[in-house]
């Protein structure tokens, strides 16, 4: 089957003109499918450099998807903005410097609560404590991690609005246990070895391993 395109002269000679009633309703049709050829030529032409086109901005995509990001903000201060942004969302770019100006700034040491709300006299000084223990180190950590302790950071805040003294206290991960099993399926998955083969203190440096490769710092709870 063949791919070429016929004139449009070529199209409107071969026009069947039986149909129609009229020599002017057969123009008409001639027209009509003299206007379809060359639509369809002028399509087909334009085809291979859309084709290219596209391409070429995939390629380009692709090639500021691959590039490295770079902090070029020193450690501390607020973030650098001057850069052009990504395509794409990148939560190490997005993320970079904030951590570092937060606890610069001091906005993670707890204030007393007398300096917004002073008591008058009299008045008792209602509290409002909460702990928050960190997930279970089995994994990386998603949006579910993320919800939980969302709600205990909405009701701090809340409370502190209200003009109680809050203490958002955040603990350790106290998942020993379950740790303990995803380490060991990991390290036998991948050596065939045991804690027993690794002895105690070997093994412990593994979970902490596991432990730094998948909890990092970085969350904007406002614990004291």
């Amino acid at each position: 089957m063949s791919d070429t395109v016929p004139a449009p002269q070529e199209v409107a000679a071969n026009a069947d003109t039986s149909n129609p009633t009229t020599k002017s309703a057969a123009k008409k049709e001639a027209k009509r499918l003299e206007k379809e050829a060359k639509l369809a030529a002028k399509a087909a032409k334009a085809a291979p450099n859309a084709e290219k086109k596209v391409k070429a901005e995939k390629a380009k995509k692709d090639d500021a998807a691959d590039a490295p990001f770079v902090n070029t903000t020193p450690k501390g201060e607020k973030k650098d903005m001057a850069q052009p942004m990504a395509a794409g969302y990148n939560p190490i770019a997005i993320e970079a410097a904030w951590y570092d100006w937060w606890s610069a700034q001091g906005f993670f040491k707890p204030e007393s609560t007398e300096k917004y709300f002073p008591l008058k006299e009299g008045q008792k000084r209602e509290t409002f404590v909460v702990p928050a223990p960190p997930p279970n180190v089995t994994g990386s950590l998603h949006i579910g991690h993320g919800l939980t302790t969302a709600i205990q950071d909405s009701l701090v805040r809340w409370n502190r609005m209200l003009g109680k003294e809050t203490l958002f206290a955040p603990g350790f991960d106290h998942a020993g246990i379950s740790t303990q099993s995803v380490v060991e399926k990991r390290l036998y998955k991948a050596s065939g070895r045991t804690r027993h083969d690794l002895g105690r203190e070997k093994f412990v440096d593994t979970v902490r391993e596991w432990k730094d490769e998948y909890v990092t710092r970085g969350s904007a709870f406002s614990v004291d």
